[in-house]
């Protein structure tokens, strides 16, 4: 009886070690995912505008048009 209830936190405390250190991995490979690869630069694109202002949406379309103009000029 005592073993058994050893063995029970220790399990759920590697469970919990387990659960964090796929969440630290992840925490760490998503933004390299997203900074990497290019088909998800869009999702990059809405991800980083929406955390700069979340109040108010933006167009990538006028901001592209913008930077072009200045390029341009």
């Amino acid at each position: 009886m005592p073993a058994m209830f050893h063995r029970h936190p220790l399990s759920k405390n590697t469970t919990l070690r387990s659960i964090g250190i796929a969440g630290l991995i992840l925490f760490i490979l998503l933004p390299i995912l997203f900074f990497r690869f290019p088909p998800l630069g869009f999702l990059r694109l809405l991800l980083f505008d929406f955390s700069l202002n979340p109040s108010q949406p933006v167009n990538n379309r006028d901001k592209v048009n913008k930077a072009r103009n200045k390029m341009v000029q």
